[in-house]
């Protein structure tokens, strides 16, 4: 969908993909954390951090 994605310049330009957890950077996808582009991305549109975070992750999912 073409609302969850966001261009994000800074010393270069990284292209978000929220609806599929990526980022052009390729830290998302290793860590399994919303890098700082995506962070920007969520935060700027409103949406819950912990949305975008595996379960796996989260310290819920050990509880």
């Amino acid at each position: 969908m073409a609302a969850d994605l966001f261009e994000v310049h800074s010393i270069r330009t990284d292209v978000v993909d929220l609806g599929h957890f990526s980022c052009t950077c390729g830290r998302w996808r290793v860590e399994g954390i919303p890098c700082a582009h995506a962070l920007q991305c969520i935060i700027t549109d409103g949406r819950l951090i912990q949305d975008f975070i595996y379960p796996m992750l989260s310290i819920l999912f050990y509880r």
